[in-house]
């Protein structure tokens, strides 16, 4: 009986050791504007969303990146637009379309504009970033929230 309760004791002990030593980590975002992706070495926040444009037809989709060391090359490579049936409608590739890259930047934002919505459609964006130095480099990508087009 002594031993029983010796090693009912002495397994207690070692499950509260095991306990307080191995605490699960999780990420976090501390911001109050919504989620972040956290990627790497290289990029240490990327946002974007979609907002209805300027004229009837249009949707922007604004998009901001930081890293965590200057960057020779850092934006977005490519932006992605969906309607909700998940179509892609419109595709803006950094090579060709201008704003999408910044250079020497420890940070960039920006916004592309679509113009072929329809009105009052909803659609929603799927953003790849990407951040790089002489040392290398990495990217990652976010998509929004849906929003409505003007």
């Amino acid at each position: 009986m002594k031993h029983k309760i010796s090693h009912l004791i002495v397994f207690a002990l070692i499950t509260c050791i095991m306990c307080t030593i191995l605490v699960p980590a999780f990420a976090t975002d501390d911001s109050d504007d919504g989620p972040s992706t956290r990627a790497s070495l290289y990029i240490n926040a990327a946002r974007a969303y979609v907002d209805a444009g300027s004229s009837t037809g249009s949707l922007k989709v604004y998009f901001s990146i930081t890293s965590r060391g200057k960057m020779s090359s850092i934006g977005a490579t490519k932006i992605q637009i969906y309607n909700t049936s998940g179509t892609c409608v419109k595709t803006f590739n950094a090579n060709s379309t201008s704003g999408m890259l910044g250079s020497d930047r420890y940070s960039y934002s920006n916004s592309v504009t679509y113009t072929g919505a329809k009105s009052g459609d909803y659609y929603y964006a799927v953003v790849t970033f990407k951040a790089s130095d002489s040392s290398g480099g990495d990217s990652c990508t976010y998509v929004t929230a849906s929003a409505a087009a003007k």
